[in-house]
């Protein structure tokens, strides 16, 4: 495959231009920025695999971003050449964003003309996602591929139990409702009681994900290998599973990761993976599973040096040398119920031909003596636990971490709070009196105060509620159903369905049915004209915004917004999924008996919040959630139990069946896992603290042994709380620092049609009814974009393209793009008008892609300001004489767009071409062009170029407004949006 030699060079040109100036600087000094010697080291290892063992509050995030950025500047990895792997999305904004500074601080004009929009930064499903996504050639997906969130993966298993073939029957009610029960007597060893639909189906997500996660899909299972095993109706389940959502065209966050992996199974895909790929960057290592292990460390090698084969098959090859750097903390692995393996990190290094060099951060910044003291005692069982494992070279020594030599914190003791009665009041009563008497004022807050627990469903939950009252931020999830509105506009919507409630329902959600179904909200008539106004298949969707807007007291929803608009926003997400993922969606018992009953079972899995956090209170969070977190204050309840019986297992874990069935053996046996990982959990918890650490248990437990007697720091019991603390003092905790990211699209353009739209659509989640189907433009829009890549990618700079063979590209890729969509019969039959679209383009553009002029293809581009990043993407960008042309393509009509459509177009590829201007230094032309009209030459839509300064006011003005959380539609003409939205009944500014 040719590369276009010539347009890298003229890029190239392009950023030499301007850079001129003598001050732009050759090298990053990292020098100035560490001075362990070791660290350096593992700064400039880029070559092989390196291993950072980094403890809690050492920086690790920091060491991370200056990686990245010397890889960028002192040794020229292009941005898009890198991953980094983090654990959530919120901290792949942190680095990106911590990169950015990094970037503007030390290398300004280097960031101004490069920066790092290309970076792939994200969670390894997110990656994975995309780079699925961008090469969907290489799998058996098409394009648009549906991810299924948990909740919706759990509802099309449920939907589909009946294509398992398992044994069931059924039991009837008199009431016309039945239930479904499924029988494995021949499996009693696996399942130990018959099981209710949903039973089966937490069973079998759990099984299949335990398949992918321990890297069985392809390299041990085979059905035929299992005929005679317990675990062979679940294989075929699980294989059953993969053609059915291949068939939907859906991928769950499992089979994202077994999908790549699929893919990587191409040698085809793998080097041209490889190539494009040149660097990887993992954090939080010891939460990865070894599926994403096997697809992260497959994705790079030196193809031109012999590394373009499979090591980690059936054949377990140790790996040739990675460019590739893990960072990771042993004692923090938490996550193993949900696949994470902790032998990934433990032996990271037995993996590779050469090993790899080892490198650590154990000096903690975040807390006082006391508290680390606490940790490393606490941690050290099991760090001695694995130093008997010869095989591991663990020297617990290695892992203590020490305090920053220049710190000025003050060594408060650690307060251990024991409770006398069941309910645990007392205790929670004596910590609430401690935190009371804390110094808060205008900057020390009760939002500095963080109660961390290991589940909010225990009893310890509903202590802290009853204590702090209305100075605790308890999780929307858990008050939602039972929240007055909540309750009434689901009777109101039992009401518009005709639902009936029956009797053989779990007896909690039955209770629940009958309390919010007592009393009618609505009269009978308002209910018929809502039926008769709100038919299917979006009923129920449509519906319930008139019923809020019946039901709601404007003065309640105006003193309390963000609770109102919260609780709706759950809502219509709920029915929302319904709608989309039952083939029923008119079959309202279907909604209420099963459906919602899960939901509201599963409240704190399912449900999200959208609350901000309040200064006047103190968060209740669990110990899961605050990971990564820092808190000045942290008050720990110790009320998990090591052996807590109180639910009977209905079926055997399918981690350990298939594990036991297939003879995996792991570093931490089956036995004192679960004593090692609770171990870890509150290692988590207490390593949080800052300055103060309080510690709250039941009276039976001793602490696990948290006495001042074994830990080599200062333990007060409450009684002697008073007089320690009185000089207590606190750093308050940094505000959120974190720069927000926008998009022009999904952020500027909505809230110039409407800032309450907005902030209903993406501040508070709420649904937007639609019928609307965008796949032609899609198809139109994505046929061009890849007619682009080729001529790019496949098209020596010598060669001139005739018009036939631009015409014949454009036929062969609209085909093959079509292959990629989900076809339906409207589509198909546009399979001409698109072609015609798509010639539209090839004709008014001829000369310029017959001639290479074609420079730039879907090329990102930022904005970064102070307060905030814009980010955007420009369709295509040509050479054209002496300057650039800028082109945002638009499919269809341009009689069929509006002035307000018009207006945002102008405005978005005025901010691109302006911010392209920028970074080259070279003139630029901007063009719009729609490629629906008769005439292709009519398609032309010239737009004036601006400086940049000429479009930032009203970007900035608006941008400005989301983040200070103005909504108001002051100033807003309205009148053709407010009689099609279908959030008028609710809008607080509708009038």
């Amino acid at each position: 495959m040719f590369v276009k030699l010539r347009n890298i060079f003229l890029i190239f040109a392009f950023v030499l231009m301007s850079l001129n100036d003598k001050s732009y600087p050759k090298n990053m000094n990292l020098k100035s920025k560490y001075e362990d010697p070791q660290i350096l080291n593992a700064l400039e290892n880029i070559s092989t695999q390196c291993i950072i063992n980094a403890g809690p509050g050492a920086g690790k995030t920091r060491f991370l971003c200056y990686k990245v950025a010397n890889l960028i500047v002192n040794h020229g990895f292009n941005p898009n050449e890198i991953i980094v792997c983090t654990f959530t999305e919120k901290a792949a904004a942190e680095i990106k964003d911590r990169i950015r500074t990094i970037l503007k601080d030390e290398c300004i004009d280097f960031y101004n003309k490069t920066g790092i929009d290309d970076l792939r930064i994200g969670t390894i499903h997110s990656i994975l996602q995309r780079l699925i996504e961008e090469n969907i050639s290489f799998s058996n997906f098409k394009s648009d591929i549906r991810i299924l969130d948990e909740f919706e993966r759990k509802i099309f298993i449920h939907n589909h139990l009946q294509d398992f073939n398992f044994e069931s029957y059924t039991i009837p009610s008199i009431l016309g409702y039945n239930k479904v029960y499924y029988s494995f007597a021949d499996l009693v060893n696996v399942i130990y009681e018959d099981l209710a639909d949903w039973q089966l189906t937490d069973f079998l997500c759990s099984f299949f994900d335990n398949i992918v996660d321990l890297g069985l899909d392809n390299c041990v299972l085979n059905i035929h290998d299992y005929m005679n095993k317990n675990i062979a109706p679940f294989i075929k389940a699980y294989f059953t599973y993969k053609e059915l959502l291949q068939k939907e065209n859906c991928l769950d966050f499992s089979q994202i990761q077994q999908t790549y992996w699929d893919m990587l199974l191409n040698p085809e895909f793998r080097s041209h993976i490889r190539k494009r790929l040149k660097y990887i960057l993992v954090d939080e290592y010891q939460d990865t599973n070894i599926i994403q292990e096997h697809d992260l460390l497959e994705s790079i090698g030196d193809v031109d040096n012999g590394d373009t084969g499979l090591a980690r098959d059936n054949s377990n090859q140790l790996y040739m040398d990675k460019p590739v750097t893990i960072v990771g903390d042993i004692n923090q692995s938490l996550y193993r119920f949900r696949g994470a393996v902790i032998d990934n990190i433990l032996t990271f290094a037995s993996k590779f031909t050469n090993g790899a060099s080892e490198y650590r951060l154990f000096v903690n910044y975040r807390s006082n003596n006391n508290i680390i003291n606490l940790c490393n005692e606490y941690i050290r069982p099991n760090l001695d636990y694995y130093s008997k494992n010869k095989t591991l070279h663990i020297d617990p020594n290695d892992f203590v971490i020490t305090k920053d030599k220049k710190s000025t914190k003050t060594d408060y003791p650690v307060i251990a709070v024991k409770s006398n009665d069941k309910k645990i009041l007392g205790s929670v009563q004596e910590i609430y009196n401690i935190v009371t008497n804390l110094p808060f004022d205008n900057q020390h807050k009760w939002s500095d105060v963080a109660i961390l627990l290991p589940s909010i469903r225990y009893t310890e939950a509903n202590a802290f509620k009853e204590i702090f009252g209305d100075r605790l931020q308890y999780p929307v999830q858990i008050e939602f159903f039972f929240n007055e509105f909540t309750m009434q506009t689901l009777s109101a919507l039992a009401q518009f369905c005709g639902y009936q409630i029956h009797t053989d329902l779990d007896s909690e959600y039955n209770s629940y049915l009958k309390t919010i179904t007592q009393n009618s909200i609505i009269s009978q008539d308002k209910i018929s004209e809502l039926q008769e106004t709100h038919k299917e298949p979006l009923g129920m969707l449509s519906a319930i915004y008139d019923i809020i807007g019946i039901i709601a007291d404007k003065k309640e929803k105006e003193s309390d917004p963000e609770s109102y608009y919260s609780i709706i926003g759950n809502i219509t997400m709920i029915i929302e999924k319904f709608i989309s993922l039952y083939d029923k969606p008119d079959n309202y018992s279907l909604f209420f008996d099963e459906y919602l009953q899960y939901v509201f079972l599963h409240a704190d899995e399912i449900l999200v919040s959208t609350m901000p956090i309040h200064e006047d209170k103190a968060q209740l969070m669990t110990i899961h959630k605050a990971k990564g977190l820092e808190f000045p204050i942290v008050v720990v309840g110790y009320n998990k139990d090591l052996n807590d019986n109180s639910t009977k297992a209905k079926y055997k874990d399918p981690r350990l069946l298939l594990c036991d069935t297939t003879g995996i053996t792991q570093v931490e046996s089956d036995t004192d896992a679960p004593k090692l990982e609770l171990r870890r959990l509150f290692y988590v918890a207490f390593s949080r603290a800052e300055d103060l650490l309080i510690i709250g248990s039941r009276g039976k437990q001793k602490l696990a042994g948290l006495s001042p007697k074994i830990f080599k720091y200062t333990l007060l019991m409450h009684k002697d709380t008073a007089s320690e603390l009185s000089g207590f003092s606190y750093k308050p905790k940094r505000k959120e620092t974190l720069k927000p990211s926008f998009s022009y699209t999904k952020d500027i353009e909505t809230f110039n049609l409407c800032p309450q739209m907005y902030a209903l659509i993406q501040k508070y989640g709420l649904v937007v009814p639609s019928e609307a189907d965008f796949s032609f433009g899609k198809l139109v829009h994505k046929t061009i974009e890849e007619i682009n890549k080729h001529i790019i990618e496949s098209t020596p700079s010598c060669t001139t393209l005739t018009l036939n063979t631009l015409l014949t590209l454009a036929e062969r890729e609209l085909d093959k793009t079509l292959t990629t969509f989900v076809m339906t019969e409207k589509l198909a039959d546009q399979r001409n008008h698109a072609l015609f679209q798509v010639k539209n383009y090839v004709h008014f553009f001829y000369s310029m892609l017959s001639n290479n002029k074609l420079l730039m293809v879907e090329h990102p581009v930022s904005y970064d300001t102070n307060d905030y990043t814009l980010n955007g993407r420009i369709d295509a960008v040509f050479e054209k004489d002496d300057h650039l042309l800028v082109v945002d393509i638009k499919s269809g009509k341009k009689q069929n767009k509006s002035d307000r459509d018009i207006a945002n177009f102008e405005g978005q590829i005025k901010l691109y071409g302006s911010i392209l201007h920028e970074k080259l230094n070279k003139p630029v032309e901007l063009l719009i062009y729609s490629t629906g009209e008769y005439d292709y030459n009519q398609g032309r839509y010239d737009v004036q170029y601006c400086n940049i300064s000429d479009v930032y006011d009203n970007i900035d003005n608006v941008v400005k407004k989301i983040i200070k959380g103005d909504f108001s539609n002051d100033g807003y003409d309205l009148h053709d949006v407010c009689p099609q939205c279908p959030f008028a009944t609710i809008c607080l500014t509708h009038k």
